[in-house]
């Protein structure tokens, strides 16, 4: 069996290089209508990553209406792109892309190894997380103008490089006001600027 190694188009403009990959490999890459829909279901499913990331991301804030039917998105999505032979995306990693723009691309269209066993980050988050997603703001003190700071683990689905084990969850600082004290704010220093000209 002669194999090939070949340049796979990546999400956005990136390109990457995989390693030799089977005939039957190369034949389902290189099938247009069969490409096609690889890149519809990697779309699809950096799609449903990016909003659940997004929304894990700010959950300190409670679940959203659709948090789980994002998270169910992206479980579903997160499995036929994986059913196609690629490694899946840790949360850890859209999480960074969500919130400042890290980037991602290097990640897509990495196959599995051989015998490499998927991973659905998915599921890890929903088995490790969602049941004790709460809501560390108060909507009351808000309301009333008073700020609302805390401590917030941001979720980890990926695995530390050395070991088995999850990596340590990054702590995040948060400082929420309401957005009529904002204005509020705003427009009082915006007077004083001006009346100090």
């Amino acid at each position: 069996m002669k194999s090939q190694s070949l340049i796979f188009p990546a999400f956005l403009h990136n390109r990457i290089t995989l390693p030799p990959l089977k005939d039957s490999e190369v034949s389902l890459l290189l099938d247009p209508l069969k490409s096609q829909s690889i890149k519809e279901i990697e779309n699809q499913y950096v799609s449903a990553a990016n909003d659940f990331a997004l929304e894990a991301s700010f959950s300190y804030f409670g679940k959203c209406n659709d948090f789980e039917k994002l998270l169910d998105a992206w479980e579903i999505t997160e499995k036929k792109y994986s059913d196609l032979g690629f490694k899946t995306i840790g949360l850890d990693s859209l999480i960074n892309f969500v919130r400042i723009g890290e980037p991602i691309e290097h990640l897509l269209g990495q196959l599995r190894l051989q015998n490499e066993e998927p991973v659905f980050h998915a599921d890890i988050y929903r088995k490790k997380y969602l049941s004790s997603v709460q809501t560390q703001i108060d909507s009351n003190e808000l309301a009333k103008g008073n700020l609302q700071e805390g401590i917030f683990e941001l979720p980890s689905t990926e695995t530390a490089s050395n070991n088995n084990s999850y990596r340590t969850p990054l702590q995040v600082k948060f400082t929420v006001i309401s957005q009529a004290k904002a204005m509020k704010d705003f427009a009082e220093c915006s007077k004083t600027i001006l009346d100090n000209k």
